[in-house]
């Protein structure tokens, strides 16, 4: 503020760096998701394919989605606003714990360093973890919820059975996976204490210094859904029965919710900052939306239930399927997805 004084132009180019820090950062995670654990590629037995000869498949895939991720118009408010620098801020170091989580588990399972320095890097990186995410959380709460990802990650690499030897030519069965040495869960379970220790520290701090763990010091202007069950709401009619208020508020609560699954596939219209009664709610049983929020719950429940079936039955099967591994991927997206959406979602407490 010292050096830009008011002056537009250097508030936005630390925006756009920042940004492009975010999809770098992106690359490399999703880089390491495919190269550094070879367990979870489809046979590690093989070295990456190469693309054109010069480039590895797994780096164009994480190029690729790097640059989705650069281009996405969702990510406007972020760059434009200088509101939304905390969102990059947030993703910053998020991203850069999970780099620490991989690191963590790499240092801790390397069985040709001894027990001493194991022990000293995991305890290291995971450090770094923890140190990672406060920072993200203090640059926006939502990143909170990053805590619930790297446990997401610890379990879905762990539930994968470890990497066989070149001449080894048995089927894999999930039995496979507590075969690993007892070391493993020992490290798994101390990085595990580590973290969600520092997270219930957090909410402890937190509910000390704000009396509770949420703040209701919103006006209906800020979010007319958390009125809707009151007869003072300029919503609703007064002599409205309560259960319908409940219900109304659970179908605008879910559109809500249906419009940003929207945004990522048709981001249009867009908004700095949502205001009141841009979107609409639900008032009426008639209202022609609520078939899309139905439908919308529904997909997202089907490819989840399709996505946990997969890997349950693949995971006892004998002979377990080469696109296993594919999904336990887009379960980590859809972790990624899910839980930085849920602070926000209204589901658990307003905001």
């Amino acid at each position: 503020w010292i050096a830009a004084q008011p002056e537009v132009f250097w508030f936005h180019l630390i925006n756009v760096l920042q940004h492009s820090l975010c999809c770098f950062l992106v690359c490399l995670v999703v880089k390491k998701s495919l190269d550094l654990f070879p367990f979870l590629a489809k046979d590690s037995t093989k070295k990456d394919s190469s693309l054109f000869g010069f480039v590895s498949s797994s780096s164009f895939q994480a190029t690729l989605v790097g640059f989705l991720f650069a281009i996405h118009p969702v990510h406007t408010e972020a760059i434009t606003g200088i509101v939304g620098r905390a969102e990059g801020q947030s993703c910053i170091f998020l991203l850069l714990g999970v780099l620490a989580l991989f690191k963590a588990i790499e240092s801790s399972n390397n069985e040709k360093s001894i027990l001493v320095t194991r022990i000293f890097l995991c305890t290291f990186w995971t450090v770094l973890v923890c140190l990672s995410i406060s920072i993200a959380t203090l640059s926006k709460e939502t990143a909170f919820t990053g805590f619930g990802i790297f446990v997401v990650l610890e379990l879905l690499i762990l539930s994968q059975a470890p990497p066989e030897e070149k001449d080894q030519k048995e089927e894999k069965k999930v039995a496979d996976v507590i075969k690993r040495p007892f070391s493993v869960f020992l490290f798994l379970f101390y990085r595990l204490f580590l973290i969600l220790s520092v997270a219930f520290v957090y909410l402890y701090v937190r509910a000390t210094i704000t009396v509770s763990f949420t703040l209701s010091n919103y006006r209906e202007l800020e979010n007319p859904m958390s009125f809707m069950t009151f007869q003072e709401s300029t919503i609703l009619p007064a002599e409205m029965p309560l259960e319908t208020r409940i219900l109304f508020q659970l179908y605008s609560i879910a559109y809500v919710h249906f419009r940003y699954l929207q945004l990522l596939f048709v981001p249009d219209p867009l908004s700095a900052d949502w205001s009141h009664n841009c979107i609409p709610m639900i008032t009426s049983f008639e209202d022609p939306r609520i078939p899309f929020l139905i439908a919308g719950y529904a997909a997202f429940l089907i490819v989840s239930t399709y996505l946990g079936l997969k890997l349950l039955i693949s995971a006892y099967s004998p002979k377990p399927s080469d696109n296993v591994h594919g999904f336990r991927y887009v379960i980590v997206g859809l972790s990624f997805l899910v839980l930085t959406f849920l602070p926000a979602s209204n589901l658990f407490f307003f905001v």
